[in-house]
């Protein structure tokens, strides 16, 4: 069994890859928490795996913790992706390859190897990431922005505002309070810039691109958009599956 592991910036997600299929994948809140603490409530009953194959987001702090946790209850050291020039399909925009998010990489390669293109892939969590994949794989490029969590705080922040408790989206109308007209703002922002990118490559493309939406907000997000969407939540797991073959080979 190899276990794959997408360390985001709050959640980290995992699953089992085991005879060519993805298992369920399991998650836990890390941020605000010490990760290790994390780890032993939720690793410490499973089944030592013959490989771990890591996309980590959430820094050196959180890929030490991993690495550590790991090597004390596992035989294994963890193996952590990066992004490549090419991959899976998919050839990387960026001029510095290797600093493309890993998970927005993965989720480039899930998108290649299972779904339709052209593609419009959103990530929605902690931050957004919205990305463009063509026919042939070529990644065109990117945006990043905050997620409505990071938005509302820093609107919070910067202003006398409390921020907002429940940010589970309503209809997005002008409010009548405070609250409401805070978090229909938030997702108003995000829900243009992906409708905004996605006419934009409708346009050029001439055809309607697949718009697919991952992350732990993207069912929300899913049911503002205007436009037909597939939530796949767990495109980085689902990435890193399709790189096991090479990693397993290389490794």
């Amino acid at each position: 069994m190899i276990l794959l592991v997408d360390v985001g910036n709050s959640r980290i997600k995992w699953a089992y890859w085991q005879h060519g299929a993805l298992g369920d994948v399991q998650h836990a809140v890390h941020r605000g928490r010490a990760l290790n603490e994390v780890l032993d409530t939720n690793w410490r009953a499973m089944a030592a795996p013959s490989a771990v194959y890591v996309a980590n987001v959430a820094g050196a702090g959180q890929r030490h913790h991993v690495i550590e946790w790991a090597q004390r209850h596992w035989p294994h050291a963890p193996y952590f992706v990066t992004s490549q020039a090419h991959g899976g399909g998919v050839t990387n925009a960026y001029t510095a390859p290797e600093r493309l998010g890993v998970d927005r990489w993965l989720a480039l390669i899930a998108v290649f190897q299972r779904a339709s293109l052209p593609a419009v892939i959103v990530n929605c969590g902690t931050a957004m990431t919205v990305d463009a994949l063509m026919v042939d794989g070529q990644h065109v490029g990117g945006v990043i922005l905050p997620g409505v969590h990071a938005m509302l705080n820093g609107l919070a922040a910067d202003t006398a505002l409390d921020k907002p408790v429940d940010v589970a989206p309503k209809r997005l109308l002008l409010a009548q309070n405070t609250h409401d007209a805070m978090v229909s703002g938030a997702w108003m922002g995000l829900v243009g810039a992906v409708e905004y990118i996605f006419d934009e490559y409708a346009k050029q493309w001439q055809c309607e691109p697949q718009l697919i939406v991952g992350g732990g907000d993207a069912a929300h997000l899913a049911s503002l958009l205007n436009r037909p969407v597939q939530v796949l939540p767990h495109l980085v797991l689902e990435g890193l599956a399709c790189l096991v073959p090479t990693l397993s080979s290389s490794g």
